[in-house]
């Protein structure tokens, strides 16, 4: 009777992850390129009417080297990385600014904060030390960024 039930609770939730904070259903992850150049991108959470320049190299079809990228939401700038690229995900050193005016500075590996890193909300909180795979925890502090924080094991 339990497993059932742990089903139900497990696909509502994934459910309400599938949804924006605008209520929109966000399309699958994938590629996004700038129209301007053809250069690639990877977007972990598309949303609808988004778009994106990216100002540095391109190889392959893929962003590549440091640059910085500007994302759009219906024509309006929205959140921007400046920072280093390795085949269409960030790599290296870089900031992401957010929509929301929080930011994140540090380590990226394959498109997520992956090693010493700081991320600093507009209220004010900081979190900041290593992060792996997108996921920082440090005592009860945590935080997630460009994955779901099921996907850290917090929620």
């Amino acid at each position: 009777m339990i497993r059932p039930v742990m089903a139900l609770v497990a696909m509502a939730f994934s459910t309400l992850g599938a949804l924006s904070a605008s209520g929109e259903t966000r399309s699958p992850p994938g590629w996004i390129a700038d129209p301007r150049t053809g250069c690639k991108v990877w977007n972990a959470g598309p949303e609808p009417g988004e778009s994106v320049y990216w100002s540095g190299g391109c190889s392959g079809g893929l962003a590549t080297g440091t640059g910085t990228l500007q994302w759009f939401k219906d024509g309006r700038p929205h959140s921007r990385y400046e920072g280093q690229y390795r085949a269409g995900k960030q790599s290296g050193r870089g900031t992401f600014y957010f929509a929301s005016g929080n930011r994140y500075e540090g380590e990226w590996r394959d498109g997520k904060p992956d090693g010493e890193g700081t991320k600093t909300n507009t209220d004010g909180q900081v979190y900041s030390g290593t992060w792996v795979n997108g996921c920082f925890r440090d005592g009860t502090l945590r935080s997630a960024v460009n994955v779901p924080p099921e996907a850290c094991g917090f929620w």
